[in-house]
């Protein structure tokens, strides 16, 4: 359950294009919107996933409309092709922990060779390893997702989450060699947590969804259910099965039914209009889920594994991984 809000960005249109830049071609893999806090108050921006060749993909953001525009295009000349040639030339720079796009030249994909890459599937099997494999530990980037700022906590590999008084729940804690515990009412790992399940996270194999970053150069994927829940609707990678926001009861029924299946997504809303916590579904007869904080899986014995486990839950989404 996520609190963390996004960190301020510098207002970057006035930044003229340098040639010592960071630069690369590309393709547009996809656009998204947001809005953000700064210093003047909240503003809207323009974020893309690029891919540039070599497998690292890229997310940059932008506040000029011409970027936007041309980013626009370029999405739209490659959306319904598998196999995706670059199509742009960028330029960017950091902000802070984010990439801003400086300048952006589209490319004739039919004049120029460029590398292609196939469509990304989802690797089920892949993402129900790495939840029971770190259902219990840190994930495999070594960050953990908390609720003070910037919103995450480097910790060490060995990092393991444990409970104080073994049959209670509420003293789950973070705790590693060398390390004060990180407590409960601190962490919030949720989306982190599943990001790695279903994303590409560093060190480990997980499902290989194109999962965006909200700190590109540190913890892996986002870090609040909500911003979790936007990424996989917005860009196509969940169908939403039945309301958007249903009753516990009709999630039930639904379930019972097999509407969604093993390493599919279940988004929890506590009172509130966006999600405030994210499980990976387990579909075993139990209907458990894997989560983060506190943390729960198949693997263990423990009583408080079910998908309606979630204190004080009062909606649910399903989420159907496409």
């Amino acid at each position: 359950m996520m609190k963390h809000e996004t960190t301020a960005l510098d207002d970057c249109n006035d930044i003229s294009p340098q040639d010592s830049l960071p630069s690369f071609s590309g393709c547009v893999l996809r656009v998204g919107f947001e809005v953000v806090k700064g210093e003047e108050g909240s503003k809207r921006l323009c974020t893309a996933v690029i891919d540039d060749g070599t497998g690292a993909d890229l997310e940059l953001m932008t506040n000029d409309s011409g970027i936007e525009a041309a980013l626009l295009a370029a999405y739209r000349s490659t959306a319904d092709l598998d196999q995706k040639p670059s199509n742009v030339d960028v330029e960017y720079e950091k902000s802070g922990d984010n990439l801003m796009l400086t300048r952006i030249e589209l490319i004739d994909a039919a004049t120029r060779t460029r590398r292609v890459r196939l469509k990304r599937t989802y690797d089920r099997a892949a993402a129900l390893a790495y939840a029971r494999d770190r259902w219990s530990r840190v994930s495999s980037d070594n960050y953990i997702g908390v609720g003070s700022s910037p919103g995450y906590q480097a910790v060490p590999a060995s990092t393991t989450f444990v409970r104080t008084t073994p049959t209670d729940p509420q003293t789950e804690v973070a705790r590693a060699s060398g390390m004060a515990d990180i407590p409960l009412a601190e962490l919030e790992d949720c989306a982190h947590f599943v990001s790695c399940c279903i994303g590409q996270p560093p060190g480990q194999a997980g499902g290989g969804l194109p999962i965006g970053r909200d700190f590109p150069s540190a913890i892996y994927g986002r870090i609040s259910a909500r911003r979790l829940f936007q990424d996989v609707k917005d860009n196509g990678l969940v169908t939403i099965v039945g309301p958007e926001r249903m009753s516990p009861s009709a999630a039930g029924t639904r379930l019972a039914a097999g509407e969604i299946g093993a390493a599919d997504l279940i988004f929890y809303y506590f009172n509130n209009s966006q999600p405030g916590h994210v499980g990976l579904y387990l579909a075993d007869s139990q209907k458990r889920i894997a989560c983060h904080t506190y943390c729960r899986c198949d693997q263990s014995s423990d009583y408080d594994q079910a998908w309606d486990s979630v204190n004080a839950f009062t909606h649910i989404t399903l989420a159907k991984v496409n």
